[in-house]
């Protein structure tokens, strides 16, 4: 397994745990970051 897919899993969680933000702004924050890495997988999750 890569060494990064734990620590996106992480950050994954984290990003969902946030109380205050809304649903659909914490996929907008997932999808931004998987753009601008350029990660072609986690773009076509989202969309």
């Amino acid at each position: 397994m890569p060494e990064w897919i734990p620590r996106q899993a992480e950050e994954g969680k984290f990003v969902m745990s946030l109380p205050n933000v809304p649903p659909k702004y914490k996929q907008l924050i997932m999808m931004s970051v998987a753009a601008v890495l350029h990660n072609k997988t986690c773009c076509k999750y989202f969309i």
